[in-house]
């Protein structure tokens, strides 16, 4: 006897004797669509992070050339350029180049940098008569209050450590601050300063013995 082994055919999903077929069931993958929830998330993280940088860009002017300390800076000497705008930047704005035409650069300014209000002056420095001295000080022999260009101080002569103090008035130079900065690699902050030329080399002597401290004078009424 033989059996017969082949499926019965169906006709419209129906097979002769009126029994419905059913479509297989498909198999779900909750990996995939987790990751499609995801690419979606980032996708949108993506596009309100373009949204806000593109929205806080600004335009700001920046050296096309270098300019050495004290020389001139020229109109071909400047650009305009786009940047992230960042509060803690004390940037010129640009449109504002023509009011840095003409003024002197009061440190060495590399080209592709930006060009900040304090990096030009309206008078060479040191001037005819003054000369430059930095000063270099530890945190305990300046105010903490931060220092600014033009600040009027004097910078102290100090005895060593158990000596006792001097008789009268301590010895003083009255100077002038172009700028401050760090001294790589130290805890020290350099001050640089402008002072009458003829007290220079005193000062630079002070300086040496590291024996000297800064005091901001009051602003003038």
């Amino acid at each position: 006897m033989t059996i017969n082994t082949e499926a019965p055919a169906t006709v419209n999903g129906a097979v002769p004797d009126g029994r419905m077929t059913l479509p297989p069931k498909t198999q779900r993958r909750p990996m995939l669509w987790l990751l499609g929830i995801a690419l979606v998330a980032v996708g949108g993280l993506v596009a309100a992070w373009l949204t806000t940088v593109v929205g806080n860009t600004s335009q700001v002017v920046a050296l096309r050339n270098d300019v050495d300390r004290g020389t001139v800076i020229e109109a071909g000497d400047l650009m305009t350029v786009e940047i992230s705008g960042d509060p803690a930047l004390k940037t010129v704005e640009a449109g504002e180049e023509g009011a840095m035409v003409g003024k002197y650069a009061s440190r060495d300014l590399t080209a592709n940098s930006l060009l900040t209000a304090s990096a030009v002056s309206e008078e060479v420095i040191p001037k005819s008569g003054d000369a430059l001295v930095g000063v270099a000080l530890t945190q305990a022999q300046l105010p903490s209050t931060p220092l600014h260009a033009g600040d009027q101080v004097q910078l102290v002569s100090t005895p060593r450590a158990q000596e006792d103090l001097p008789e009268g008035a301590a010895t003083s130079i009255d100077a002038t601050v172009v700028r401050t900065g760090k001294a790589p690699d130290t805890n020290q902050v350099i001050v640089d300063v402008t002072v009458p030329s003829e007290d220079a080399t005193a000062l630079a002597a002070m300086v040496a013995t590291g024996r000297v401290a800064l005091v901001v004078d009051g602003a003038a009424e």
